[in-house]
């Protein structure tokens, strides 16, 4: 055997091998869905994507540089703190302070994507799993089953700082495979995963979920009578200043597609409400999160704000929304 062929022989033992089992783990667990209480917990963030990400040994190197340790090298010789071994797939990283999956896939996260998509309650989230064509993601492995909350949130920390070095505008969703929670790719998403814990702070960002109710429903219509007949309470608070976050909910039409959404009120004039959209709509053109806005007081739906002691006033369409989620989302610890 020559040197090439010995030197190949143990890098594919000390490397190749435990990659190919960890990503051999990887898929049961993606397959088995959510760990159950007698399981390592699945640690990861995936990024699904309008296309694949253009990634290659010497990017996936420098971000993993920025985001953990800039002493990491390309092999075992380069550095005694870890390394990194590429592949256009699935590349290992190394490190003292962790063995890491670093996932990048030309392909759906599930092949059955319509099926699933109906399964998805949010509108907003549907829309961009329908659009979604590939994948990418950064796995904590070798876990233990008893990782201490700590701990847990350590390796999220740590996984989220790598995913920030990766995710660009390819990105049209972040989802969290132990939890099963999804979440569109926002400013407030990003900035989320900066925290120290991101999947409180993910959850804490979310964006009010986009749910379809049947017009006719006789709840949302009393709920909508509600919210109209205690409009001038709202206008109230407004002018006086007392309280925050002053929103209302209205209908909004552009071309055939029309969606009840949420609207920051800047100004109340006359029978009209003026403001700017408190969330990126499903299909409304060219309207996005912070579009200014113009709805007449009389297609009020709802309304909300807190008050100076921080209680919400109004929202009466909120609790018919989160009946309609029948989510039992796991929380962090």
């Amino acid at each position: 055997m020559d040197l090439a062929s010995f030197c190949f022989g143990i890098f594919a033992l000390v490397v190749l091998l435990p990659a190919a089992v960890a990503a051999g783990w990887y898929w049961l667990q993606k397959r088995k869905g959510a760990a159950s209480e007698d399981e390592s917990p699945f640690i990861s963030l995936v990024g699904l994507l309008s296309e694949p990400l253009p990634l290659n040994k010497r990017k996936l190197l420098q971000a993993v540089q920025k985001a953990w340790d800039p002493r990491i090298g390309t092999s075992s010789e380069d550095s005694e703190d870890g390394f990194v071994a590429y592949h256009p797939r699935t590349s290992a990283v190394f490190w003292q302070r962790g063995f890491f999956l670093v996932h990048n896939m030309p392909r759906t996260y599930v092949e059955e994507v319509e099926e699933v998509t109906q399964q998805i309650m949010d509108l907003r989230l549907r829309k961009l799993f329908l659009q979604h064509r590939a994948w990418f993601s950064v796995d904590a492995v070798g876990i233990p089953e008893a990782i201490s909350p700590d701990e847990h949130r350590r390796l999220y920390h740590l996984i989220a700082r790598l995913f920030l070095e990766l995710v660009d505008q390819r990105c049209l969703a972040i989802f969290v495979p132990e939890t099963g929670q999804a979440f569109p790719v926002t400013e407030e998403t990003l900035a989320a995963l900066r925290a120290p814990h991101p999947l409180k702070a993910l959850q804490d960002s979310a964006p009010i979920p986009l749910l379809e109710v049947a017009p006719d429903d006789p709840r949302m219509r009393q709920a909508e009578q509600q919210a109209r007949q205690t409009w001038p309470q709202f206008v109230e608070a407004f002018e006086q200043k007392r309280g925050s976050d002053f929103a209302v909910k209205a209908p909004i039409t552009v071309e055939d597609n029309t969606e009840f959404i949420w609207i920051e009120v800047t100004a109340l004039e006359g029978d009209y409400i003026y403001g700017t959209l408190g969330n990126d709509p499903v299909d409304l053109g060219q309207l996005k999160y912070g579009s200014r806005v113009r709805v007449p007081v009389a297609e009020l739906n709802d309304w909300v704000y807190f008050d100076p002691e921080g209680n919400l006033v109004g929202g009466y369409t909120i609790p018919l929304f989160l009946d309609q989620e029948k989510l039992k989302r796991k929380k962090p610890e």
